[in-house]
C-alpha cells in the first residue's frame, strides 16, 4: 500500500486541557503540521495525539467546522476542550439586566426566604393571618 505525499501544512493550535495531550514542547504554541489530501481535522488532531473525544469545539480560520472538514494548505485550526467556564471581556457584554424583583404568594414562604438568602429582593406577606377574625 502506497502512502500518499502531504499535500501541505496547517498551523494547528491546541487550548487548555488538549495540551496535556501534547509534547511539552508543544504545550501552548502553535504548531505546524503537514497533512495529506485524505486526511480530516479529526486525522490532523489525532496524528497529534488529541483524542477526538476530548475536542469539543474545532475552529478552522475563525469559522466553527466539525471532524469531517478537509483543510487546505495554509488553514489555521484551533481545538477546544469542553467549556466549563467562559470568561467574557467585559467590553463584549450587553448592559446589565434590570435589578429583579419578586412578589411571592403566601404559600411559598421557604421560597421567599431562599430568595433573599440568593440576594434578591423579594416581598411576602403571611395574609393568612391578616385575614383571621380575632376572637376577643
Amino acid at each position: 500500500m502506497r502512502v500518499s505525499e502531504p499535500v501541505g501544512h496547517v498551523d494547528v493550535r491546541a487550548y487548555a486541557e488538549l495540551n496535556d495531550f501534547l509534547a511539552p514542547g508543544s504545550r501552548g504554541a502553535t504548531a505546524r503540521r503537514p497533512f495529506r489530501g485524505h486526511q480530516t481535522v479529526k486525522d490532523v488532531l489525532e496524528a497529534m495525539g488529541i483524542p477526538h473525544t476530548e475536542v469539543d469545539l474545532i475552529l478552522v480560520n475563525g469559522a466553527p467546522q466539525g471532524f469531517g472538514y478537509r483543510p487546505g494548505a495554509g488553514d489555521r485550526i484551533a481545538a477546544y476542550p469542553a467549556f466549563e467556564s467562559l470568561d467574557v471581556d467585559a467590553s463584549t457584554r450587553p448592559d446589565p439586566l434590570p435589578d429583579n424583583r419578586f412578589v411571592v404568594d403566601v404559600n411559598l414562604g421557604r421560597l421567599a426566604r431562599l430568595l433573599r438568602l440568593l440576594g434578591f429582593d423579594v416581598w411576602w406577606s403571611d395574609d393568612r393571618i391578616l385575614g383571621r377574625r380575632l376572637r376577643v
